[in-house]
């Protein structure tokens, strides 16, 4: 008697000879176990009968017909034990015979949540998988990995189970997520999948984490400006909302209580009076405020120029690299006043940022100098903001922004 594995066993029978083979099958978890047993020999000599466990030691299998083929299905959470019995019935030669164990192929099927699933931001998502076909596999080796692809292309993990276990997920904010949920056998590296959409709404009133935010970014606080002058506006945004970079609520600008742009996260506006602006901005539930002046003056604002970086440069941080703890980026500029002509560095203050973020950095001043970004800050490739603000005498400033992209140490 021979034990048979899940992979083929081939062999030679001799004339009236005959081989049993011992199958033991389990189902894992809570899913039924299918599988078939499979002879395959050239002519009808071989002749083949399975048995089970519990016809051991009796004569039950004499009345079984011969078969080359028997299909097993396991109960959940069940093992069960087979024999086949190969004999060669040619008297006057040799027969070959090949035995192989045909499980399923392997497969992942999301049981929670239904297709297409509809839930609240307020709500916990369940997941939940079962994963049949490991054949071989040990249950600690078999884990089913949960994530979605957010809008940029990156890869956001859930979480991970093992066998049939459940997920309970409370981190999706609005939107609309494909959930994947992929089962790997880590010992042969067998692997399926399988993906379900589920769409998150927001109630009326969204739970802290969830809850949208707005932040002015140009011009500053308390800037001051004549009145002839065009200012730019700008705010960024977050929403939660991993499915899409677009903003999903109304955006709003208001000067003073008057509204002055809509559904525009940047936009220039000019003809200004004197005098002091609350300019505030609405986006669903959030908002931001600052306040900028106007003023009467014949002095015109200096023009502040970036010569380094160049807009849109990459640059690798190996060739910025500190030794240490993180890379520094040379910056150099200038600027110009109609009142006061060149001005100098002393005039000339550098900040920088992480594009998209709200919040500037305090960097050095002068026309050339060296900004320090942690590598902390620096994935496989990062964008930054630089900023060079110029204030002439008479207490005006002007400002120049490039962007640039530190293409940093493999993750």
């Amino acid at each position: 008697m021979y034990e048979a594995p899940p992979n083929d066993r081939s062999g030679g029978l001799a004339p009236l000879e005959s081989v049993i083979y011992q199958i033991d099958v389990n189902a894992l978890g809570t899913e039924a176990f299918a599988t078939s047993l499979n002879v395959d020999a050239p002519g009808s000599s071989i002749k083949v009968k399975y048995y089970a466990e519990v016809d051991r030691g009796t004569t039950n299998c004499y009345s079984d017909p011969d078969a080359r083929q028997q299909a097993l299905s396991i109960s959940p959470g069940q093992d069960e034990t087979w024999y086949v019995l190969i004999a060669n019935t040619n008297p006057n030669a040799g027969q070959s015979y090949v035995l192989d164990f045909r499980p399923d192929a392997p497969r992942v099927d999301i049981v929670e949540p239904a297709s297409t699933t509809t839930i609240s931001e307020h709500d916990p998502l369940y997941l939940r998988a079962v994963a049949t076909g490991f054949t071989g596999a040990s249950p600690s080796q078999v884990v089913t990995i949960w994530s979605y692809t957010n809008f940029a292309g990156t890869q956001i993990t859930l979480g991970s189970t093992q066998a049939d276990e459940a997920l309970t997920v409370t981190s999706l904010c609005d939107g609309i997520y494909d959930v994947t949920a992929e089962t790997v056998d880590a010992g042969s590296g067998a692997s399926a999948s399988d993906s379900v959409r589920v769409t998150v709404t927001q109630p009326t009133v969204p739970p802290t984490k969830c809850a949208p935010s707005v932040t002015i970014v140009r011009p500053d606080d308390n800037a001051t400006f004549p009145v002839n002058a065009s200012v730019t506006f700008q705010a960024v945004i977050d929403d939660d909302d991993d499915s899409t970079s677009e903003p999903i609520h109304p955006i709003t600008w208001s000067a003073n209580g008057l509204i002055i742009n809509r559904d525009n996260l940047t936009f220039t506006r000019e003809k200004w009076g004197t005098g002091n602006y609350t300019i505030d901005v609405d986006y669903g539930s959030a908002s931001d405020s600052i306040t900028i002046e106007f003023v009467e003056t014949s002095n015109t604002a200096p023009t502040a120029t970036i010569t380094s970086p160049a807009s849109g440069a990459s640059l690798l941080w190996s060739d910025y690299f500190d030794g240490s703890s993180g890379v520094d980026i040379p910056v150099a500029g200038s600027a110009t006043d109609a009142e006061d002509g060149s001005l100098p560095g002393s005039e000339l203050e550098w900040e920088w940022r992480i594009n998209g973020t709200s919040t500037w950095n305090v960097g050095p001043t002068g026309s050339s100098s060296t900004i320090y970004i942690p590598l902390t800050l620096i994935g496989a490739s990062e964008t930054f903001d630089v900023r060079l603000t110029a204030t002439d005498s008479g207490s005006l400033s002007g400002q120049d922004l490039h962007v640039f992209t530190v293409i940093g140490p493999a993750n």
